[in-house]
């Protein structure tokens, strides 16, 4: 497998969906139809990551080679992990984008955007790719094997959580709280989850570190309050 910044980025993304709370109720976050390609490996051990989280008893459907293909006969749809998993005996083919999963999902708190001021679902959160290094490893260089091949990248990013200021309290880790209090919290969530997770690390991520946070008051003038998260993720790009 060959990993690029949109693979780390998406994976970055299903992460925090799966392991940060969204604070705004489901039925004010609204839902709709999601669709979603992948790339079968033809192996057995494929997982394929969705980038929101279905609906309870919501519609699915998979295709393989634009053929249907039958849940918990063909695949597992974990709907806690956020997963298609291909562990039931078929193997989609080696292709790209020849897997497409279409299912009723809660929309996303997680963009990689830069939201309107008028938008409505709030809080909003950003993944944004700051920079990335590569290390090329020359014959002879010592190298860890068993953690990749290929470049080791290092990728920046910022993780940017917006919410607008309202008079309304969020129920988030079993408190209720409000703007700039709300995003504290979730700032806190996201860094104990990654410090928690960091040996080993989730997914092919090598290492990641939580940087620290900053508030961002540029856009408070509007009313909306930012922190940003600085986070740091490593990852060889071969595997």
């Amino acid at each position: 497998m060959v990993k690029r910044q949109d693979n780390i980025g998406y994976m970055i993304r299903h992460l925090i969906t799966v392991n940060l709370p969204d604070p705004l109720p489901q039925a004010e976050r609204g839902n709709s139809k999601n669709t979603l390609y992948f790339s079968g490996d033809g192996t057995a051990t494929q997982i394929d990551y969705l980038d929101s989280t279905p609906v309870t008893s919501g519609f699915v459907e998979v295709y393989v080679d634009d053929v249907l293909k039958t849940k918990d006969v063909h695949y597992t749809f974990d709907t806690t992990n956020l997963q298609v998993k291909w562990d039931l005996g078929f193997n989609p083919t080696d292709n790209k984008s020849n897997i497409k999963v279409i299912y009723q999902a809660i929309k996303r708190m997680i963009y990689d955007d830069h939201p309107f001021l008028s938008q409505s679902h709030w809080p909003r959160i950003s993944v944004d790719l700051i920079n990335q290094e590569y290390k090329t490893y020359a014959v002879g260089e010592y190298q860890n094997y068993t953690a990749g091949v290929g470049n080791l990248v290092t990728c920046k990013f910022n993780i940017i959580i917006r919410h607008r200021k309202n008079p309304n309290y969020y129920t988030f880790d079993d408190y209720k709280r409000k703007n700039i209090e709300l995003i504290n919290a979730m700032c806190e969530h996201l860094k104990d989850y990654m410090n928690t997770n960091r040996t080993p690390c989730p997914w092919e991520i090598w290492d990641w570190s939580y940087d620290g946070s900053t508030r961002r008051r540029e856009e408070e003038m509007e009313g909306v309050l930012r922190k940003d998260n600085a986070i740091t993720v490593r990852y060889f790009d071969k595997s």
